[in-house]
């Protein structure tokens, strides 16, 4: 399995009247590129949006890291560190 970034256009009526295209990022963990794809239009914000996808990157490394995916049925235990926490830093 492998991380890949999804990078995904909307027009949204609620901004502009839909004027301007909206872009949003998510992940998905998928076999391969094809895989990646399909996934990524299973996303609900994806439907609910009507978006298309833009790009999507493989993530292997990131700033000299090898990024290796571990299969994990714990919950989730992501931190979210929102403008203020960091403003803060």
């Amino acid at each position: 399995m492998k991380l890949y970034l999804v990078h995904a256009g909307y027009y949204s009526p609620e901004i502009m009247g839909g004027l301007y295209e909206q872009h949003t990022n998510y992940f998905v963990v998928a076999i391969n590129l094809k895989d990646a794809k399909k996934r990524a239009q299973q996303n609900l914000a994806f439907k609910k949006n009507k978006m298309h996808i833009d790009g999507i990157q493989e993530l292997n490394h990131v700033d000299g890291y090898r990024i290796k995916l571990i299969k994990d049925d714990l919950a989730d235990d992501m931190v979210i560190y929102n403008y203020d926490d960091i403003k803060k830093i």
